[in-house]
């Protein structure tokens, strides 16, 4: 079940996207950050376990962010990513956002979901919000992708 996240998931989230925080797959996110955005996560839930999590950060006017999107290893391949990111951008267009954007490995994962490869120096909101933050600044190996969304 995919559903948003609630106060009592974020144990669950932090012990989901540990493992790829320590691969060097994500960045890490203490308790607090997630508290603190919340309502931008989505959660795959099963048994009573958060088995995959996604967010979506609103942080301009025009432009959002898909966010720590971890599906466990032993679920990948089942649709769940893509159900995810699929709440994300229905979430987007309800909130009017017109453009996403991911920093990504998983390249092809989002070209099949409707995003484009551009430029990362395109995106100077990310790069002067969280990038500078981030211990791969200026040496960044993520793929930066963009999805202009038609508004419902």
């Amino acid at each position: 079940m995919i559903r948003k996240a609630t106060f009592s998931d974020i144990p669950g989230i932090l012990s989901l996207i540990q493992p790829f925080v320590e691969q060097d797959i994500i960045l890490g996110k203490t308790r607090e950050d997630i508290v603190e955005r919340i309502r931008d996560y989505f959660v795959y839930e099963e048994e009573g376990r958060i088995m995959g999590c996604c967010a979506l950060y609103p942080g301009w006017d025009s432009l959002g962010e898909i966010r720590t999107t971890v599906v466990s290893p032993d679920r990948k391949g089942r649709g769940i990513g893509r159900k995810l990111v699929e709440a994300c951008i229905k979430d987007a267009r309800e909130l009017g956002i017109p453009k996403l954007f991911v920093l990504t490995y998983e390249v092809e994962f989002f070209r099949k979901m409707g995003f484009e490869v551009v430029d990362m120096h395109s995106l100077p909101q990310k790069i002067f919000r969280d990038c500078i933050m981030c211990k791969h600044f200026p040496d960044c190996d993520e793929t930066a992708m963009v999805m202009e969304l038609e508004q419902a």
